[in-house]
């Protein structure tokens, strides 16, 4: 009997301790395959498709050949964008973007539940500041969690599961798509 609850209490611990490790994965454009948007007298919007996790896809947004901006999040046939979320001056100041080469996955079960990413900008004073985002992610949504000074708040910030601030969703397909086609942002 001692010898069972001990298994079970090992493989528990196990299983807790599997689902709190994170996942990193690379958005660095040499280790992204690039995509690029037809434009139709807009500008392009370049994409690199980054390695996911879990069933998810990931892009790294930017436009006019700038370095990455945004991020986009796929999941069968819909994918959610961090543009709108991530050009709000009041938010984030002037000229954000991604602030660092990878992007953290939380995950439980081999499911990938969480994304954390960084986000720099600059205020109108020069000041710059940077936050780690943390965006919720469900089969059926991917929820702006909040941001924090640090990996450690970030990670609470899911863990609180209190996300209710949703991220537009539009079909992958868009992604081949000229700016502004029917359906797509």
């Amino acid at each position: 009997m001692i010898k069972h609850t001990f298994a079970i209490l090992t493989a528990t611990l196990s299983l807790a301790t599997a689902a709190a490790e994170p996942i990193w994965t690379s958005i660095r454009p040499a280790e992204c395959t690039p995509l690029t948007r037809a434009a139709s007298g807009k500008m392009a919007d370049d994409y690199q498709h980054c390695k996911g996790m879990g069933g998810w896809q990931l892009w790294a947004g930017s436009a006019d050949s700038q370095p990455a901006s945004w991020l986009l999040l796929g999941r069968g046939q819909t994918m959610w964008n961090t543009h709108t979320l991530l050009t709000n001056p009041q938010r984030w100041g002037q000229f954000a973007g991604l602030g660092a080469d990878k992007v953290e996955w939380q995950q439980q079960g081999g499911m990938a539940t969480g994304l954390i990413f960084r986000v720099n900008g600059q205020q109108d004073d020069g000041r710059k500041q940077s936050r780690l985002v943390a965006l919720k992610l469900t089969p059926q949504a991917v929820q702006y969690c909040g941001d924090a000074d640090t990996i450690a708040g970030a990670r609470a910030l899911l863990a609180q599961d209190q996300c209710s601030t949703p991220l537009p969703a539009q079909p992958v397909q868009c992604l081949h798509q000229a700016p502004g086609a029917a359906g797509c942002q």
